[in-house]
């Protein structure tokens, strides 16, 4: 990774350094300026593209060491993932931890446990008893309607989102986890499981910012 950073910032100075050149020439030509622009501009699109990728991927580590670090018995299901909010949506990273599956798909910001998580920028833990509530909840709290939910299954019991909010009160992404077992999740303090999770939250948070 070191050597292809070191050939974007060579070309990125022979740009800088051939838009002066030019500049300079009594017959210069506007496309010989905005050529060098052009690279320079698709130099930092790669840069932002490779941070992204790079950030991700550490978050994607750190989770999974959580996940090991928990040691959730089989039996609770556990999924785990990331979300990043673009415009309207938040997408899923990566796919979920241990389960596999989902990444890329979009949610809208306005709905669900993330969106509300998102909304009001505080952690969010969710648990449903059963089926009935679970839709009931969805729709009074979370803003799905009736149709929606016919999409969707209803095998997650208990839910845990925390938004990782920056220094300027801006949700930078959001770590979704959620199990197939009632209370996995819990808002008792003193639950050193959800201390931990609260506690990798906030470390990768910091990591990212």
């Amino acid at each position: 990774m070191n050597g292809f950073k070191y050939i974007r910032w060579g070309i990125e100075v022979a740009s800088i350094a051939a838009i002066g050149i030019i500049a300079t020439k009594d017959d210069w030509c506007i496309y010989w300026i905005i050529a060098p622009i052009a690279v320079i501009i698709g130099i930092k699109i790669w840069e932002n593209k490779d941070s992204i990728k790079e950030k991700q991927l550490r978050t994607k580590v750190q989770l999974q060491l959580l996940l090991k670090l928990l040691s959730y018995e089989s039996e609770f299901d556990i999924r785990c993932t990331y979300h990043v909010p673009i415009r309207n949506k938040t997408v899923q990273a990566f796919d979920y931890l241990l389960s596999g599956g989902g990444s890329g798909r979009k949610f809208d910001i306005k709905k669900g446990i993330i969106g509300k998580a998102f909304t009001h920028k505080t952690p969010l833990i969710e648990n449903f008893i059963s089926d009935e509530e679970y839709r009931q909840k969805m729709i009074s709290e979370y803003k799905y309607t009736e149709d929606e939910l016919m999409e969707r299954k209803a095998d997650r019991k208990s839910y845990f989102c925390y938004p990782l909010v920056d220094e300027n009160h801006k949700v930078i992404g959001l770590i979704y986890l959620d199990s197939s077992r009632f209370n996995t999740f819990r808002l008792d303090n003193g639950d050193s499981r959800t201390e931990t999770i609260v506690e990798a939250c906030e470390n990768i948070k910091n990591s990212l910012i």
